[in-house]
């Protein structure tokens, strides 16, 4: 087991939650201070929002809207306060500013983004948009703004150095998307130890979204020489020695699939475009029945998977969740981030459709033993599952999930006796942290060393360079493992803004109605989408 940091963390008393959210259509206005007449047989056309919004302007400059705005067909109208790019600004809190009635055309505004509790000026300014308008990023930014449904979205990703490249390692806390949603990640790092000692580790924020990073820790992992060790489903390490193919793997349809999940070569199973269609029709998952034979004095059985996830989840979170929401999507993320009940509820309907349920076929029925959360769909995560037995020799294990949500590489299963590899963790400290510029930074440091309840909030482009010394093995292997916690906030493309009478609108208690929107947005959209999503990655600066 790995073990929790000693170091004392203080807890604040608040913090800021930001969540940030795009309109993405191509940029050629500047916010004005015209009143704007609006006919009373057209009125039909006004939406509403309460929710305290910054409103991201293509002149670099930001409004804030204190206590909410009104969207008149195609202009933001409300009372606020416009900041400067190139003015000087006193850091007072956003509610404190002198208000005045303004009018920004929809088409002049990159972002918004609710904000709660107390927000600063300053912070207001020292925000994504100052990167957004910058030449790294425009190119980038304005194909999101033309074709957001193929814009690369993602959690913070991971990246090792080799000494020549960064090599990425891994997606931190899926599909965590929203405060209250924030969750733990433990994932593998496939980097050996450098002979030195000294390894460099890239965090970066890739895509149009607002990454909130609670904890990052690296984890040295001492293991017997000959073994390998994996994250586990309930978030600790297993060691394992050796893994044996399964003897049999049939999907849903009796198809012999294990041709694709035999090796660790990235020819995966996923399922045909045939069962998506079906979800039209009540059809809820896949799976894969793997037969294993485990021998005599076996006590247990270790199964290791190598997956990730397709952009199905993607679709379902950016198309169908907040694409269909227009406006009101602004409204939907506040209300994620401060009504428990109603987060607490997305997550049930969530989680019944995402990830994978481990099963055991047992006395003619199947026994759940344990499910494994969305990994992502950016890189191939490893992951291991712990199964008991009960006096069997053949078992046979299921692996269930919605169709085409999720790609399978590879299972294994290694088998143990009494007696488990023994396994030692110890968190590795850093020597030091820099920003993109190159300058030590402790103080970011401090906000990701403890589950405590701070912050690193990173924007598009943003990256940090890590660097560690990790002292030598000795007769041992080392294993390096990241463990971190957090969450993220999607940007709300352009398109998704305005309402289109008659279409359909995401409702969480309407679960049959979102599969068959999700199915069809799905069945359209997935060959553009995976031809073109990561491509579209925010550049970072590389010589970090």
């Amino acid at each position: 087991m790995i073990r929790k940091s000693v170091v004392p963390c203080r807890r604040p008393s608040w913090h800021v939650v930001s969540c940030v959210l795009m309109f993405t259509l191509v940029v050629g206005c500047f916010p004005d201070r015209r009143a704007t007449m609006i006919d009373k047989n057209n009125l039909r056309g006004i939406t509403q929002s309460e929710t305290p919004t910054k409103v991201f302007l293509a002149d670099a400059s930001v409004v804030l809207f204190p206590k909410g705005y009104t969207l008149r067909h195609d202009t933001l109208e409300g009372l606020g306060h416009r900041l400067l790019a190139t003015s000087t600004v006193r850091e007072v809190a956003a509610e404190q500013l002198p208000l005045k009635r303004m009018s920004i055309p929809i088409d002049s505004a990159l972002a918004l983004t609710y904000f709660q509790g107390v927000t600063t000026t300053g912070r207001a300014l020292a925000s994504v948009l100052l990167g957004v308008t910058g030449g790294v990023l425009t190119p980038t930014a304005l194909y999101c703004l033309s074709n957001p449904k193929a814009c690369f979205g993602s959690c913070p990703t991971v990246y090792t150095s080799d000494g020549e490249n960064w090599n990425y390692e891994a997606e931190l806390f899926s599909y965590s998307v929203s405060t209250l949603l924030e969750s733990r990640d433990l994932d593998r790092i496939a980097q050996p130890v450098p002979s030195d000692g000294r390894l460099n580790v890239r965090i970066a924020n890739e895509a149009l979204e607002s990454h909130f990073i609670n904890l990052f820790r690296l984890v040295a992992v001492r293991h017997p020489q000959g073994t390998q060790v994996f994250p586990t489903t309930d978030g600790e390490v297993v060691a394992v020695r050796e893994l044996h193919p399964p003897v049999s793997v049939q999907n849903s349809e009796g198809v012999d699939v294990l041709p694709h999940v035999g090796g660790w070569d990235d020819d995966p199973y996923r399922s045909d475009t045939a069962m998506v269609r079906q979800v039209e029709t009540g059809r809820t998952s896949d799976w894969i029945d793997l037969r294993v034979r485990a021998p005599e004095n076996a006590r247990s059985v270790t199964m290791v998977l190598r997956l990730k996830n397709t952009l199905l989840s993607t679709v379902l979170f950016y198309g169908v969740v907040l694409g269909s929401q227009g406006i009101q999507a602004i409204e939907w993320t506040q209300r994620m981030n401060t009504d428990p009940l109603y987060a607490s509820q997305f997550r049930a309907v969530y989680s019944a459709f995402s990830g994978i349920r481990i099963q055991a076929l047992r006395h003619g029925s199947w026994d759940p033993v344990a499910s494994i959360h969305d990994v992502g769909p950016v890189g191939w995560k490893s992951v291991a599952a712990r199964i008991p037995l009960e006096g069997e020799r053949d078992l046979t294990v299921r692996l269930e999930f919605f169709p085409d949500n999720i790609m399978i590489d590879y299972v294994g299963f290694a088998f143990q006796g009494d007696e488990a590899i023994p396994v030692s963790a110890a968190e590795v400290e850093p020597v030091g942290l820099y920003d993109r510029g190159g300058a030590a930074r402790p103080d970011v440091l401090s906000l990701i060393k403890c589950d405590d309840g701070t912050y690193l909030e990173t924007d598009p482009g943003d990256t940090y360079r890590i660097t560690y010394d990790i002292a030598p093995a000795g007769n041992e292997a080392t294993t390096l493992f990241v463990r971190s916690k957090g969450y993220y906030t999607e940007w709300v493309r352009g398109e998704w803004v305005r309402t289109v009478p008659g279409r359909y609108r995401f409702d969480l208690f309407h679960v049959d109605a979102t599969m068959k929107e999700l199915s069809a947005m799905w069945l359209r959209d997935k060959t553009a989408m995976e031809s073109q999503f990561f491509r579209n990655r925010i550049p970072v600066v590389e010589g970090l």
